[in-house]
């Protein structure tokens, strides 16, 4: 069944997102998020070509990036409220997003994959899907998923935004929100946020114990 037959019974289950957008933000030494960063401009990228890819299915396409959180609020809860009510995660992945600094990175996946589990039980279909910004020689077995795209020529020139590849790679996530969307619709799994207890643990705990080590740029949640 295609996203835009689907959207409304999304809205009616709880379901405000289609996508969660999951990256390890970049601070300058001030704490403000860096603009000129490779991964946060990879996420915002990310979003802003999602929203596009949707946008031709469905009216009101609904992606989450934490920039747009305002001053004030409670950003911890409005990730996790955000997340619970997404179909879909999207992880900008390089080495950095696995390391304990980012250990929000490794909660948001526990989230995600935990409420795939309950959403999408005795099926294949994962919810979570990676995009990897760098490719590593080494990274943790649960992100070893059947579903991911390469994006690392971001890395190299901004320019590969307006690529097919890059576009190829967006319509690739698309379909996958339908499908896990399609999925999830026909077992009438709704939102349920309210019966869902955040992960306490990140989905990278047991591989950083291995002293796995990576450069750092600045910090970030």
């Amino acid at each position: 069944m295609p996203l835009s037959q689907l959207d409304q019974w999304l809205g009616t289950a709880g379901y405000e997102y289609h996508c969660f957008v999951s990256y390890p933000r970049i601070t300058t030494s001030d704490g403000t998020i860096d603009d000129e960063h490779p991964i946060n401009h990879c996420a915002k990228e990310v979003r802003d070509a999602l929203v596009r890819q949707l946008g031709y299915s469905i009216p009101t396409p609904r992606v989450f990036l934490d920039i747009e959180m305002r001053g004030g609020v409670n950003w911890e809860m409005r990730i996790q409220q955000a997340l619970c009510r997404s179909v879909v995660m999207v992880a900008i992945c390089a080495g950095i997003y696995y390391h304990p600094s980012h250990r929000w990175c490794g909660l948001e996946w526990a989230a995600m994959d935990a409420l795939g589990r309950r959403r999408l039980r005795n099926s294949d279909l994962l919810p979570i899907f990676p995009l990897m910004l760098k490719r590593e020689r080494s990274v943790p077995p649960a992100v070893r998923t059947p579903q991911w795209a390469d994006v690392s020529g971001a890395a190299l020139s901004r320019r590969y935004y307006r690529t097919k590849s890059f576009y190829r790679s967006i319509e690739d996530v698309v379909g996958h929100i339908e499908r896990v969307a399609e999925a999830i619709q026909a077992r009438n799994e709704r939102c349920g946020c309210g019966q869902f207890d955040f992960p306490q643990t990140s989905a990278f705990a047991e591989w950083q114990a291995q002293g796995q080590e990576f450069p750092l740029t600045g910090g970030g949640r």
